[in-house]
Order: structure tokens, then sequence, then C-alpha cells
């Protein structure tokens, strides 16, 4: 079964109720979509930051909204940023610190 409504501002249906197998990707998401957050956005930068750990928020935002087709803020890019770089660049004896301290 399937219900959706059209949203005139927005020039979209808006699937409102959906029984059966979802098929839900990360490419289909729309503008304004809360899913994507900062450890969305970090995933997407992981090799981004391998190649330059110095990459800039700016085009950060602007890689976002050509990928998703949604604009971030610059404090959203800023974390998914530092995330990124934690994550490629965290020292091994920290991580087992941390580890062990949880």
């Amino acid at each position: 079964m399937l219900r959706a409504i059209y949203k005139s501002n927005m020039g979209l249906f808006k699937i409102t109720r959906y029984v059966g197998p979802h098929t839900c990707l990360m490419n289909d998401i729309f503008v304004d979509h809360r899913n994507l957050g900062k450890s969305m956005v970090a995933t997407h930068l992981l090799g981004m930051v391998r190649q330059d750990p110095s990459y800039d928020i700016k085009y950060l935002q602007q890689n976002v909204k050509d990928r998703f087709g949604f604009e971030i803020s610059s404090h959203k890019a800023w974390q998914a940023l530092k995330a990124a770089r934690e994550h490629v660049y965290v020292e091994a004896p920290t991580v087992f610190v941390w580890q062990v301290a949880k």
C-alpha cells in the first residue's frame, strides 16, 4: 500500500505511508533531509581528508551540495571535518586508552 501527497512548495510527492520492503539508499536524500548529519558527511569526506588534511570548509559545503543536493551549515561542515580528521589521523595508543576508559 502506498499513500502520497503533492507538496506544491517543493514540486514533489511526499510518501506518507508505505507498507512493504524499503530500498532506501544514501543517494536518495532530498533537500533539508534530517539524516544528512555530521556522521554521514564525515563518512563521505574520509577519502578527501586522507588526500588533503587541510580540506577547507567552504569546499566541503560545495561538495555536499553537489553530491547530495543539500546545503549544510558551516558549523555542521566543521563538525564533520573534525570527525573525519580524527577518524583518519587518530593515534593507536589514544584509541586504546579511549576504549579501555569506556
